[in-house]
């Protein structure tokens, strides 16, 4: 009978420690980004030559942020974004205050407004990045809505697709981000620079939109997100304890899981700790809190030579619910001429469509000359005061706007 009840109680042990396990199991979702394996699905998607230029422009962006480190200065710069929400049911849905709550708290984040426990031996390394996020007017934001009823993880590509999810709207001058279901570890991925423009922008998992996760709880996904976006690589590298190519982030052996009640010494060699702190590593979000100084002058430099077209001074509100192939709504690759490029004194401008406003704005995104209630579709713009250097013109027509890179010589 003694044996009996031994063998009943050690069964009834193991039982309850198995539905434990599993228990806890289910409910510790592991947060994974797949901005490295979508990479290698789009470039799989490229041609040879394709592939060539790619690979030159990933070697030009790293050398040209190893040369340029020391004269980076990031400059107060606005994003514009529109947020695609793909959703199944109404019960699923993310409502439209969530995703303006969503820009307030990532305006907070990069502007490094949330401190760090003051034991964070990182505590002093936190910078501003200077750079906010906008959705227009808020009475009438840049978010739209589709209800669908596919099931995207099988075939992600129909995301960019009109009928299956939408087409992104005019990826060089703002920020499209899709909203949609997928498994729950998969938090999603961000489109490097200088990939197709059909792809370009941030695919995030909806779970991590609506905070219902304790360890993902406060939408710092999204921020990690970005950070790819604009040209930042995950804190641990490719992991096995190789660099993020920022000089002043240590280096990791992998991502972290959890937050560590004590300083966290890196497997790396030598004694340096781990930054728990920082968004693009994957602790939970109540550890994360900071952007560096290097990855804020990676995400300038990445804003002022490959996405320059999403350089504002001030939220703009003119990005229209459209896509790029609609007819009126949006200026094409052949709408503005500008010319002669290089110039020395003057550049003539010629459009199709009427253009109501310019602005030229230098490399470090501080606004040179403006030039409103124009209503021309060709004029010309007097540049002979402003020093040789290479700037950016903004042209705002009625219902969108181009970017346009001219020299000054």
């Amino acid at each position: 009978m003694k044996c009996f009840v031994t063998y009943q109680f050690r069964v009834y042990l193991i039982l309850v420690f198995s539905v434990s396990i599993l228990s806890n199991t289910k409910s510790q979702v592991l947060r994974n980004y797949s901005t490295i394996s979508n990479d290698w699905e789009v470039r799989d998607k490229l041609t040879d030559d394709e592939k060539f230029q790619l690979g030159n422009k990933i070697g030009e962006f790293f050398n040209y942020y190893e040369w340029n480190y020391g004269s980076i200065d990031p400059v107060e710069t606005v994003v514009p974004i529109v947020f695609h929400i793909l959703y199944k049911d109404e019960e699923n849905r993310i409502p439209r205050e969530k995703i303006i709550e969503q820009v307030k708290l990532l305006n907070d984040y990069f502007g490094n407004k949330i401190r760090g426990p003051e034991d964070d031996p990182y505590l002093d390394n936190a910078v501003d990045t200077k750079i906010t996020f906008c959705i227009g007017d808020i009475e009438n934001p840049n978010i739209q809505f589709k209800q669908v009823g596919t099931e995207f993880e099988s075939n992600k590509f129909n995301i960019y697709d009109e009928k299956e999810g939408f087409q992104n709207i005019n990826p060089d001058s703002v920020l499209n981000i899709w909203v949609v279901d997928l498994p729950e570890d998969n938090a999603g991925w961000a489109q490097f620079p200088f990939r197709p423009g059909k792809t370009d922008g941030i695919v995030i998992n909806s779970y991590y939109l609506k905070n219902k996760d304790e360890k993902y709880n406060s939408s710092k996904t999204l921020v990690h997100l970005i950070g790819s976006y604009l040209g930042l690589e995950d804190i641990w590298g490719e992991g096995g304890c190789t660099d993020d190519d920022v000089p002043d982030t240590p280096i990791h052996d992998g991502p972290n899981w959890d937050c560590y009640p004590q300083v966290h010494i890196s497997a790396c060699g030598g004694l340096t700790p781990e930054m728990l702190g920082n968004f693009m590593d994957n602790t939970p979000d109540k550890c994360a809190w900071m952007f560096t100084e290097g990855q804020s002058k990676r995400m300038a430099l990445t804003l002022r030579k490959y996405r320059s077209g999403l350089i504002y001074n001030e939220c703009n509100t003119k990005v229209r619910l459209t896509t790029t192939s609609s007819e009126d709504l949006s200026f094409t690759k052949d709408d503005i001429t500008i010319f002669p490029n290089p110039t020395m004194n003057q550049i003539e401008i010629r459009s199709n469509k009427i253009i109501k406003e310019v602005k030229i704005i230098d490399n470090n995104g501080k606004t040179m000359k403006s030039l409103s209630k124009l209503n021309k579709e060709n004029f010309t713009i007097n540049i002979e005061d402003l020093n040789s250097n290479y700037y950016f013109i903004q042209f705002i027509s009625e219902k969108n706007f181009e970017v346009k890179k001219v020299i000054k010589i």
